[in-house]
């Protein structure tokens, strides 16, 4: 490789970094951060829909589903409500319960978007 080559990729690469490196309304810690908020969104919602795509074990049942939600809605009261001079952040949120016996795990995808999978059981008790 010609060493003036890797001098500009090099260059181009360090100042990318120092572009992308910006302060955490929430945190206030500056940190790199590649991509912009709608940017992140978009990609974390087409993740959740290709992964719901290819679940079988969606449930509505209000038995399960019920205790989620009302913990996911209390989540989200609290996190839309703004920090010190923060804006909230507006989420349009989407919960999802996925019956997996012999799993019991949540995850966040997007910021706005929960899957929770667990056994009906675990959820009920």
């Amino acid at each position: 490789m010609n060493c003036a080559f890797a001098k500009v990729v090099l260059l181009a690469c360090s100042a990318w970094i120092l572009v992308s490196c910006r302060t955490n309304p929430y945190t206030g810690r500056s940190q790199l951060i590649l991509l912009d908020r709608e940017t992140e969104l978009a990609l974390g919602a087409q993740a959740y829909e290709e992964y719901l795509g290819r679940e079988r074990n969606v449930t509505l049942d209000p038995r399960y589903v019920a205790p989620v939600r009302r913990v996911t809605e209390r989540l989200a009261y609290h996190i839309e409500q703004g920090w010190d001079d923060i804006k909230p952040p507006r989420f349009n949120w989407k919960v999802t319960v996925i019956d997996k016996p012999g799993t019991a795990n949540g995850r966040c995808d997007a910021r706005d978007r929960i899957r929770a999978i667990s056994q009906p059981e675990r959820i009920l008790s």
